[in-house]
């Protein structure tokens, strides 16, 4: 593990936030349907880059902030 993971980490865990690491291996990524509850010129900003859906991570990611939860991802170069 990188010593920028260490740190942050670190850093989470000093301000009381809960920590999972968790190394998942490569796998070709799956693409969800952008949630509705995505504003509308977010949608379109997003639509009009290309992008059509979020990856796994990048959804629960949402989900996370759907809840007012803090969280936070670290992912290899072009993994989405």
């Amino acid at each position: 593990m990188s010593e920028h993971v260490h740190e942050i980490i670190r850093l989470c865990e000093d301000i009381g936030a809960g920590v999972r690491h968790v190394r998942v291996p490569g796998s070709l990524g799956e693409l969800h349907s952008l949630p509705q509850s995505v504003h509308k010129q977010l949608r379109k900003a997003l639509y009009s880059s290309g992008i059509r859906g979020f990856y796994s991570h990048q959804a629960e990611a949402w989900r996370q902030y759907e809840k007012g939860k803090s969280y936070c991802v670290t992912t290899g170069t072009a993994s989405g």
